[in-house]
Order: C-alpha cells, then sequence, then structure tokens
C-alpha cells in the first residue's frame, strides 16, 4: 500500500479501534469497519484483517507495509496484540498523531506573522522598490554606465508577481496533496525540519514513542528481540526500525552487541536507550525500569522543545524573514548607486 495516512486517519481508527477493545469485540473480525469509510484506512484494515485470519505471524503482517505510516500503525496494532494490551498501544499511536498535529499547529502559527511579512515584501518591491529601480536605471543610462541587474529588471519587471504566485502555488499543491497531513516529515515537507527546533522535536517523538512501545512490550514479558521489532516497525522511520533489527538479531544469536556511535550516520539505536538495553540485558525489572526511565527524558525533552516552539520562534523567524527582506531592499538599491559612484569615480 502506497498512500500516505493522514493525522486524521490514524487519529481515527485509533479512537474506533480503542471502542472496540472496550466493547471486548474480536479485533480480527471487526477491523475492517473501524475505518468508517476512509478509503486508505479501509485498505489498511482489510489488509490487516486478512492477514490475521489467515494466520499470519504479527511479523510477517508488519513485514508487509512498508510504508512508514502504514507500518507505524501495523506495528502498533501488532504490539498491542502480542502484549495483550491494543488499547494501550493504540492509545499512544493515537497520542503520537496528536501530538504531530500539535507541532504542525505550533510551526504553522509561529509562521503565519513572517509569511504575512513575506507576501507584504514582495508587493512593496514590486510597487516601490521597483519604481525607485526604474529611476534608478535611468540615471545609469543618463551616465552611459551599463547596469545588467538594472537592465534586466527592467525586462522583468513582474518577476516578483511570479515567484508570489510560484509559492502560493506550491503551499496550495502541498495541501491539496494530501501531504500536509502526512504523519511523515519527508519529501516537500521536510524543509520543516530546517527550523531550528523542530528537527530535534520530531527526534525525540520517535524516541520517545520507540522507548514506550518497547518498555510496554519488556513489561509485559514479551522477549526482547520481538518487542524490539514491534517497536521498531511503530516509530515510523527505516533508521529506526532497522537499528532494532539488527540489535535484536545480536541478541538472538549471541552476538556482540552493536557498539554505540553516532545515531545520526548510523543505522544505530539512540545512545540513552543503547545504554538501558545494554546495562539491564542480564535484569528484566532493571530494563523496565531503564526504558520507562529513558522514555520519561525524552518526554521532558519533547515539552522543553515544544516550549521553546512556541515562545521563540515566532520571533526568530519574524526577525530572519523581516531582516532577510530589508536586506533585499538595501543590496537592490544601493548596489547599484555603489556601482554608479565607482563608475563616475574612475571616469568609465
Amino acid at each position: 500500500m502506497s498512500a500516505a495516512l493522514s493525522l486524521k486517519d490514524i487519529q481515527i481508527l485509533c479512537n474506533e479501534v480503542r471502542r472496540l477493545t472496550e466493547a471486548k469485540l474480536p479485533l480480527e473480525h471487526h477491523l475492517a469497519s473501524a475505518a468508517g469509510g476512509q478509503r486508505r484506512l479501509q485498505q489498511l484494515t482489510e489488509s490487516i484483517t486478512e492477514s490475521l485470519n489467515s494466520g499470519m505471524p504479527l511479523g510477517d503482517v508488519i513485514q508487509k507495509h512498508s510504508v512508514g505510516d502504514t507500518r507505524m500503525l501495523a506495528g502498533a496494532v501488532a504490539a498491542g496484540i502480542r502484549c495483550g494490551r491494543l488499547n494501550a498501544t493504540v492509545e499512544m499511536m493515537g497520542d503520537l498523531a496528536g501530538d504531530l498535529v500539535k507541532i504542525r499547529g505550533d510551526i504553522l502559527r509561529s509562521l503565519t506573522y513572517p509569511v504575512i511579512i513575506l507576501l507584504v515584501a514582495l508587493v512593496l518591491f514590486t510597487t516601490i522598490i521597483q519604481s525607485a529601480l526604474v529611476r534608478l536605471l535611468g540615471m545609469f543610462r543618463s551616465y552611459d554606465v551599463p547596469s545588467p541587474f538594472l537592465e534586466w529588471n527592467a525586462s522583468h519587471s513582474e518577476w516578483p508577481l511570479y515567484l508570489l504566485a510560484v509559492l502560493l502555488g506550491m503551499g496550495m499543491l502541498w495541501v491539496i496533496s494530501g501531504r500536509a497531513a502526512s504523519m511523515a516529515f519527508r519529501g516537500p515537507e521536510a524543509i520543516l525540519l530546517l527550523i531550528p527546533g523542530v528537527g530535534a522535536m520530531i527526534r525525540d517523538l520517535r524516541f520517545y514513542t520507540l522507548t514506550r512501545f518497547l518498555s510496554l512490550l519488556v513489561d509485559r514479558r514479551i522477549p526482547l528481540p520481538e518487542a524490539l521489532r514491534l517497536s521498531g516497525a511503530s516509530t515510523g522511520t527505516r533508521r529506526l526500525d532497522q537499528a532494532c533489527a539488527t540489535f535484536a538479531q545480536a541478541v538472538e544469536q549471541g552476538q556482540r552487541l552493536p557498539q554505540p556511535s553516532s545515531w545520526r550516520r548510523s543505522k544505530q539505536l539512540p545512545p540513552m536507550l543503547h545504554a538501558a538495553l545494554t546495562q539491564g540485558l542480564e535484569n528484566e525489572q532493571q530494563l523496565v525500569y531503564r526504558t520507562q526511565s529513558v522514555a520519561a527524558f525524552y518526554e521532558d525533552r519533547i515539552q522543553n522543545t515544544a516550549l521553546w516552539l512556541r515562545m521563540l520562534m515566532p520571533t526568530v523567524t519574524f526577525v530572519i524573514i523581516g531582516g532577510g527582506a530589508v536586506c533585499c531592499y538595501a543590496l537592490a538599491v544601493f548596489l547599484p548607486v555603489i556601482d554608479l559612484y565607482r563608475n563616475l569615480a574612475t571616469g568609465n
């Protein structure tokens, strides 16, 4: 299945599955009805239902779904069935979707004023600054001083409007395509990760999801290798998924555990979780406590980063975009003037 699920899709299905488990209805026979008429959800739930009814192992059910969003949901359902706490795992996946909705909302609210400033700056450039540049070009011509930039600008005076139309068109296509509501920060929306704090928050949110699922599964006495594979699938990221699979394989085969390294450059578990697993490998109860502590640590970091985004990001983006617009104005007007003075001074 290739279609991406939206955050709303995930929340709808999580709520419906939660109601099914509270009503103690068999998931295998009622999961498809939880899609609520949503086409993409029906495709996913029907696929999971058919696999469960055919007796396919949970691990194989997850492997059928390679797309991030669907794999996350399939992993959460499989983890819940395996540990006997489907309600808890589905609720956690719903919370993850809710957190992503909140993050996107914070980002959009923080970017509202800077985007308005950018649009106003383009309009002002098209009117006031362009008028000044036209007069400046006349001055250059009166002194027979060449200015390629002013000549090009005069022959393409509508370029700011074209730029504005392109930006608005890209925004509309992003919304219409459904990627704006997708759970993953991939593709064009990955540019949002360049905003200070956003990338770290998404990363910590995935680490928190991984650690919480792992803690829940280990607490229910699920073997660590299986718990790692189920938890990795629930994160929706290929890097963490493969890191969990590698660690699980090493534990199963009694091999030397992967050494901690930069998770950014290699498919490794986050350092704190790696340390918790290696130090608590011989003591199951200690492993539960350590994973719970690591999850609490990432939860605190998420809350602190969210506070930073709400308090500082609007001001930072305002200064960057507003200051950038002013610098563009200054460069567009004063650089040609400086060039004119230099040519007059040298007698060219």
